[in-house]
């Protein structure tokens, strides 16, 4: 293992819920255009982890770094610039149409106040396309079905451009004719572009098919 080249470093993470300790002495790392999903029983931890890298919760120790810089020292919006979530049952507002959504994933990139310019909505032209969703960018939010709210989701952290990208249960609200075309996506944009993907999976299927590793 080049060691130099793992761009995403946890080392001797710990973290509990008040009485609850959920890790103790968790390490890992990945490389740029990896894969790794995590797979576990309920409760054990998947979505915590996610939390914990995307800064929506703060580590008790330990820990966690993006090219060599501890997540803990970058603003919101620095490392909102990095890292994409695509969140399990996240509260979307229902008046957005699904392109406002999408749009909403280049807020990092944009000057305080600036609007989406031409070329973030050939951006976003091009992630509702590949995944599936172009038919949904004048719908309202509020008409959609759980499946198809996911797909708009994922082309949202898709436009961020990110250099890692965080799924927590990607496929769980997709019919299954949108889960391996969704995965196909990620994989091939993750090729492409040196992506970083760390996604917690319920189904082994999928992630012994598009992964480089698993933890468990």
């Amino acid at each position: 293992v080049n060691v130099r080249r793992v761009m995403l470093s946890i080392h001797d993470l710990q973290f509990s819920y008040k009485d609850r300790q959920v890790f103790h002495g968790l390490n890992l790392g990945l490389h740029p255009g990896e894969m790794v999903s995590l797979i576990g029983s309920n409760g054990s931890g998947k979505s915590t982890l996610i939390k914990l890298i995307s800064g929506v919760l703060t580590p008790t120790s330990g820990r966690i770094q993006i090219f060599g810089r501890d997540t803990a020292e970058l603003s919101p919006r620095s490392l909102a610039g990095l890292v994409a979530v695509v969140p399990q049952n996240p509260a979307i507002p229902t008046y957005l149409t699904g392109e406002e959504l999408v749009l909403l994933g280049r807020t990092p990139h944009l000057r305080l106040l600036q609007w989406p310019g031409r070329e973030d909505a050939k951006l976003m032209k091009r992630v509702l396309t590949l995944t599936g969703a172009a038919e949904l960018a004048k719908r309202m939010i509020g008409t959609l079905s759980g499946g198809e709210c996911q797909r708009l989701l994922i082309a949202k952290a898709l436009i961020q451009k990110p250099a890692l990208l965080l799924l927590d249960e990607p496929t769980a609200h997709l019919d299954i004719t949108y889960q391996t075309g969704i995965m196909d996506v990620i994989d091939k944009i993750r090729r492409e572009s040196n992506l970083m993907v760390l996604s917690a999976m319920h189904d082994l299927n999928l992630a012994s098919q598009y992964s480089d590793r698993v933890a468990v």
